[in-house]
């Protein structure tokens, strides 16, 4: 479906840090994308707890750079 959305024309993909178990759903899409991930635009939203203990959250610089480098 992603696939076909994308020969579409879409080129816009909206996500969040929770959906998917965690980011769950970003980790997909990249996979699914593969090489074609620099052709889209990923919209993401961030900030609700990613651990059981609600220390993984917020909208800090320090956070959100964490959670793109793979280390949230």
């Amino acid at each position: 479906m992603v696939h076909k959305a994308f020969d579409c024309g879409i080129t816009l993909f909206d996500t969040a840090d929770t959906y998917g178990e965690r980011g769950g759903s970003e980790t997909l899409l990249g996979q699914i994308l593969g090489e074609r991930r620099k052709d889209i635009v990923l919209a993401t939203k961030f900030g609700m707890p990613m651990d059981d203990a609600g220390r993984l959250k917020g909208g800090s610089r320090r956070y959100v750079m964490s959670a793109v480098e793979g280390e949230a």
